[in-house]
């Protein structure tokens, strides 16, 4: 249970912020909204598309959105300026390594391993994983336009 709290609680926060409503409301609509997708989850191709969910995650979302987070603060943020805060609320000191590692190693082996997924997709289609990709990504380039469209 403190899982799913901790993993909604997230969207929650950036719901009652962004459009300004009460604590209770964006539970009840969070909840609402995540209670309709789990359904789909409940019928006989329920496992056969949380495989194809969960695929789409490891091979698109994850991977990808790693990549892009380490190519914006690598190179778009100024990252050095980030060491000092880092060392100074850390156990773990961080250096030019983490630098080299965050800019150049980490980005180029993530997209390594993106396109292999890709490339795996696309050589060994299936129609199904296909359509299902193709819905997801639709659903979250509409969906990120949208909420970015909306004035907080």
């Amino acid at each position: 249970m403190t899982s799913i709290i901790g993993m909604i609680e997230p969207v929650i926060n950036s719901v009652l912020h962004k459009f300004k409503m009460s604590r209770k409301k964006s539970v009840t609509i969070v909840c609402a909204i995540a209670c309709m997708f789990s359904l789909i989850f409940t019928i006989n191709i329920g496992s056969y598309l949380v495989g194809i969910v969960d695929g789409f995650a490891n091979t698109f979302g994850i991977l990808l959105f790693v990549a892009i987070q380490c190519v914006i603060f690598g190179w778009i943020y100024d990252i050095k300026s980030l060491i000092p805060i880092l060392n100074e609320n850390s156990r773990i000191k961080v250096g030019k390594t983490w630098v080299i590692i965050i800019k150049y190693v980490l980005p180029i082996f993530i997209i390594i391993m993106w396109l292999m997924g890709v490339s795996n997709l696309l050589l060994n289609p299936e129609l199904i994983n296909l359509i299902v990709y193709s819905i997801i990504t639709v659903l979250i380039l509409t969906a990120s336009g949208v909420l970015y469209k909306i004035k907080s």
